[in-house]
């Protein structure tokens, strides 16, 4: 289809969303564990044995991510190398889509700065650095890919919308 076209009535439109990590334990059978962390009596240690199960299980969560089809896939096959193709393909239907947001030109200076961000944000520092996407870059190297945010915006408008409104709704202290 052409660039701003799109195929009325043939669309369904879905709303979806990661599964936090109770939605995990009930897709992985463990709605029991769900259901006790949910719903505390009192606030007491778990016995060794069921902390140690939650332990394992947040760990896989933490692995797989909350991410429906790639949840979905390790619980039919149990096989992280599978999981790891779907993030992947996740991760480079983003990139793919800067194509639609921006000119070919700044797609580069895009994907730099898209692969650069799991490393920024695992920082202690959360000032973003230009120069952890490119070796000596500067604000101005990327001054060409005017509106880089608004692009990464665009290409993540479900989750970017979300965040704005929680943010706007939060009651501020």
């Amino acid at each position: 289809s052409a660039p701003g076209s799109f195929p009325v009535g043939k669309v369904d439109f879905l709303e979806m969303g990661p599964l936090v990590f109770p939605d995990f334990l009930a897709a992985a059978g463990a709605g029991d564990l769900r259901r006790l962390i949910e719903e505390p009596k009192e606030f007491r240690p778990y016995p060794g044995p069921i902390h140690a199960r939650l332990i394992e299980l947040l760990r896989l969560y933490y692995f797989i991510g909350g991410l429906p089809e790639a949840i979905s896939v390790y619980l039919e096959g149990k096989d992280f190398d599978a999981v790891r193709k779907v993030q992947k393909a996740i991760l480079m239907g983003y990139v793919l889509d800067f194509a639609k947001h921006a000119p070919a030109s700044d797609i580069p200076k895009l994907t730099a700065l898209w692969e650069s961000l799991p490393a920024q944000l695992g920082r202690e520092k959360k000032k973003f650095m230009y120069s952890a996407a490119r070796k000596g870059a500067r604000p101005r190297h990327h001054a060409q890919a005017q509106g880089a945010i608004e692009v990464f915006k665009k290409a993540s408008q479900p989750a970017w919308r979300k965040s704005r409104a929680k943010k706007a709704s939060s009651p501020t202290r």
